[in-house]
């Protein structure tokens, strides 16, 4: 049966009026049934295995097209006298999604049976939608003698399409996240550019110019020299009616060298005073060369 089922996994699928004559009327009324498909006799209704621990339970060895599972299962009724079987497996449901279907034999129309269609439902959960049951109920003229179980046969099928939905569902989360993350990123590099441009513009310094020092005047002599410049002061009158300048005899110990110099130049030479124009530029050894001349020292 196994290599059989290997053969027909990839585009095998019974026919609706094949399940129901060859397979299920067969079941209930003890005949042969035929060996091309694997079918299991499993508790779909009132479970406590979810959906999925089948399906990972039986996959491996049974699974057509790697998204249906073929069982034989008993309609369980909620109570003695209750008319409404029982729909719950595992921690959800199978709700019904139609009212059924009506399925003839192609050869001689005969009514063989009811077609439902139902939906795995457990709220808020990824499994949600995720299975669908196919439900075959063989129309009673076709029963010859009360049966002891209420068989009926089970599509077990993957919902491929809610499959793909949950993923593409977890890949928009996804994007989202990753999309929120780069918001977060652009707002805070543009707080930091705008943070940058708000800063102060502080001027840069500029380095202190230092003015450069005048260097000293070498005569041709290569002698260092110096100009003094004597200024014409008024004259006073004392009070012997004698006049008295700033070079007083009293003043001589407060005079400084050059200024003794020039005092005694005036006093032998007999020349005026002199005007800041006319003074000559002489080096540091001049006044004592002229007060050696002069005998002064």
């Amino acid at each position: 049966m196994n290599a059989l089922n290997s053969s027909l996994s990839k585009d095998f699928m019974p026919t609706d009026d094949e399940l129901l004559q060859k397979f299920l009327y067969n079941k209930i009324n003890n005949k042969p049934i035929p060996n091309y498909l694997n079918i299991i006799e499993h508790d779909l209704f009132g479970t406590n295995k979810n959906p999925l621990d089948i399906w990972n339970e039986f996959e491996a060895s049974f699974s057509y097209g790697g998204k249906d599972l073929y069982f034989f299962t008993t309609l369980k009724k909620k109570s003695a006298t209750s008319t409404r079987s029982i729909r719950t497996i595992g921690s959800g449901n199978w709700e019904g999604e139609d009212t059924g279907k009506n399925i003839f034999a192609k050869d001689t129309d005969q009514l063989l049976g009811l077609k439902k269609r139902y939906r795995f439902e457990r709220s808020n959960t990824p499994q949600d939608g995720g299975w669908i049951l196919h439900e075959y109920n063989l129309n009673k003229s076709l029963i010859n003698n009360t049966p002891v179980n209420n068989y009926v046969l089970c599509r077990f099928r993957k919902n491929l399409k809610s499959e793909s939905k949950n993923t593409q569902a977890k890949s928009s989360i996804g994007d989202k996240s990753n999309s929120h993350l780069r918001n977060i990123s652009r707002i805070k590099n543009c707080s930091a550019q705008e943070s940058k441009e708000r800063e102060p513009i502080i001027p840069k310094q500029e380095e202190p110019v230092i003015p450069k020092q005048v260097e000293p005047v070498i005569s041709e002599n290569n002698v260092l020299v110096k100009k003094y410049i004597i200024y014409e002061e008024a004259i006073t009158q004392s009070n012997d009616g004698g006049n008295e300048g700033k070079y007083g005899d009293d003043d001589d110990d407060e005079m400084s060298c050059p200024e003794f110099f020039a005092k005694t130049r005036l006093e032998i030479n007999g020349e005026g005073f002199i005007k800041e124009d006319d003074v000559q530029i002489l080096n540091n050894s001049s006044h004592k060369d002229f007060l050696l001349e002069n005998n002064i020292m």
